[in-house]
């Protein structure tokens, strides 16, 4: 086929040969159509607006985009490497500790994630039965009002629990609900300060979260 295409081209030694760029109409090169000849094709995934158009933090999204994508050293993620692993799940010790289980399925996120969609006001926080990590998070996107304020809160929550247990897993310490409820409350006022939750910062007051923890 491209012997045929190319033997059908007859040559003119009377013309000057032309160079031209095909990504713009006018034939001329521009860095935009450049850029965006780089990217043609690609697959945009659908969790990227929640992972990188929200307030968080940037150690929040890049964790978040690692977590969706299972790329975060949990033990069955340790275990198909054949690398060392603790048997089960170092917050419930009921199950194998997979990101998905860390994150919606634990009975200690569980816990989390009912105490601060109480905070916020935000029921749908709440993980489904069955309901993969990515699907939670393409659910959170249907809130209409302050979106990029609710992904940051959802954000800095998933950061808290993996944070926590990582203080289990490497510093000894206890799965602890009022631990990691402290530390939820002290980021989202970090965040707040810093301007990054601007509006609808219900779920952090200070009033709120010891009413909820002395539950």
């Amino acid at each position: 086929l491209l012997w045929t295409c190319v033997s059908s081209i007859t040559l003119n030694d009377d013309s000057q040969d032309s160079v031209t760029w095909a990504w713009e109409s006018n034939g001329c090169f521009s860095t935009r159509s450049a850029y965006a000849a780089r990217f043609s094709g690609r697959q945009v995934s659908p969790t990227a607006d929640f992972t990188w158009q929200s307030r968080a933090p940037l150690r929040c999204r890049f964790f978040s985009w690692l977590a969706i994508k299972d790329r975060c050293w949990t033990s069955v993620r340790l275990a198909r490497h054949g690398l060392p692993h603790q048997a089960a799940c170092p917050m419930c010790d009921q199950h194998q500790e997979s990101m998905q289980h860390l994150m919606l399925e634990c009975s200690f996120a569980n816990q989390i994630w009912l105490a601060v969609g109480r905070l916020a006001n935000k029921e749908e926080v709440q993980p489904r039965y069955g309901e993969s990590l990515e699907q939670w998070c393409l659910r959170q996107e249907d809130v209409s009002a302050n979106r990029k304020a609710h992904r940051a809160k959802c954000l800095l929550v998933m950061w808290t629990i993996w944070k926590h247990r990582n203080d289990v897993v490497f510093n000894g310490a206890t799965p602890s609900f009022q631990q990691a409820m402290q530390r939820i409350h002290e980021e989202g006022q970090l965040s707040a300060r810093a301007g990054l939750i601007k509006e609808d910062n219900i779920g952090f007051e200070v009033a709120q979260f010891a009413w909820d923890v002395s539950e």
